[in-house]
């Protein structure tokens, strides 16, 4: 069998949200342990692109979420973004923070993941935990890790010691009080305070080896989405209603100067239907929030009142200076300054229809529309090598080998 055969049997790309690269070894799908060499399992080794669900901004680097794998970002020019490198995970990423050159990542069933990425071509994996149930959310605040846990019966807050990130260490956990997954998660200083479909849930973590739950807050809307806390104030972000039937946006101001008796202060109704927020970053007086759409509330006012609005639909946003940063058709960089403008985006791959492999590429047809070359003769360094916009929307692919002097002569002149 010669090599380009061996590599075939040996490699399975597949396409669903991501495009990934997986090998065939031994061994039961454990994490933590040898593997049993008696059975056989997947194992992924590689992936590229992918849906962009969750970003981080540090300097003039981005960090993605693409698919499975962190990606880094150069965009010290917008308009030309540039992919630096990527590490493959177990899971998608669903939330990411920056801390030095340290990144920390829910991994969903991958749990906590740590990367070194001191330097952002080279991203190093340090460590992980794995918990029971997904990881989706986490806040990283001093030496600790909080990090959401969910399993179909089950939510819980559980608390890791980050001080070596080669061994992450469980300090203490608590059953939350909702069964529903928690949505987002913010610290400050012993309390913890968490959103998820009843509302708000906030944890007193002043012994992290035994945490207690200091007040539930039933928010006034229907589906809190989103917090951010700022001095005593917390600001939530979500919707009323329904969906899909005639949502509208909301924001709420609480005061939470006592954790154990939150109070609310005044509420942004958005009056038009079908609307929603997912993400909310406040700088100074203003609450930047996405969802349906990219609003700007002013809230140092009694009332808070929108002030501007970009007509995008978003999932994710960060706020640094005049830029605003944001999840939405892959990765964009808005300027903030005056009326939100469109500065770039990033969006390699979001999803694919089909892929043909002829050795030693793959060929592959986006959702977008989009045509693309990949060169997968190493699985560990997948590299792209072309990749063009196609006028017409296509689902099916097939490609057919032609030897260069045929090729040319088809063309009727050379091509290379």
């Amino acid at each position: 069998m010669n090599s380009m055969q061996s590599f075939i049997r040996a490699t399975l790309l597949f396409t669903s949200v991501f495009l990934a690269a997986v090998v065939l070894l031994g061994g039961s799908v454990l994490f933590d342990q040898e593997p049993d060499r008696t059975t056989t399992h997947i194992e992924l080794i590689n992936s590229i692109g992918g849906n962009i669900t969750s970003m981080a901004v540090s300097g003039t680097i981005a960090y993605v979420g693409e698919g499975n794998t962190l990606a880094t970002l150069d965009f010290q020019d917008p308009g030309n973004i540039t992919r630096l490198a990527y590490v493959a995970l177990p899971d998608l990423v669903d939330k990411i923070q920056v801390v030095g050159s340290l990144v920390y990542i829910a991994n969903q069933t991958g749990g906590l993941q740590i990367i070194n990425a001191n330097d952002p071509y080279h991203l190093e994996k340090l460590g992980g935990f794995i918990p029971v149930g997904e990881t989706t959310g986490l806040e990283v605040a001093g030496n600790s890790a909080y990090i959401i846990c969910a399993t179909p019966y089950t939510a819980s807050l559980q608390i890791i010691d980050i001080s070596n990130p080669a061994l992450l260490v469980f300090l203490g956990g608590y059953f939350l009080p909702f069964p529903q997954p928690y949505t987002a998660i913010d610290v400050v200083g012993d309390h913890v305070y968490l959103v998820n479909d009843y509302g708000l849930s906030i944890v007193d973590v002043s012994d992290p080896n035994d945490p207690i739950l200091s007040a539930e807050f039933m928010v006034g809307m229907g589906y809190p989405q989103d917090i951010e806390i700022v001095d005593n104030i917390a600001v939530v972000a979500g919707y009323d209603g329904d969906w899909p039937h005639f949502p509208q946006a909301e924001v709420q101001i609480i005061d939470i100067s006592l954790p154990t008796t939150p109070t609310l202060v005044s509420y942004y109704h958005c009056p038009i239907n079908d609307t929603y927020y997912l993400a909310v970053d406040v700088v100074g007086d203003f609450a930047y929030v996405g969802g349906s759409m990219f609003d700007i509330l002013d809230i140092s006012v009694v009332t808070p009142t929108l002030v501007g609005r970009y007509s995008y639909a978003m999932s994710e946003l960060e706020v640094v200076g005049s830029r605003g940063y944001i999840v939405g058709d892959g990765f964009q960089i808005l300027d903030i300054s005056e009326l939100p403008t469109l500065l770039g985006s990033y969006n390699q791959f979001n999803y694919l229809w089909d892929v043909q492999f002829q050795w030693p590429n793959l060929y592959t047809i986006g959702g977008e529309e989009v045509f693309s070359v990949l060169d997968v003769t190493n699985p560990l360094s997948i590299t792209l090598l072309a990749s063009n916009g196609l006028p017409l929307y296509g689902k099916d692919l097939i490609v057919t080998y032609f030897p260069l002097p045929l090729f040319r002569g088809l063309a009727g002149r050379p091509t290379g």
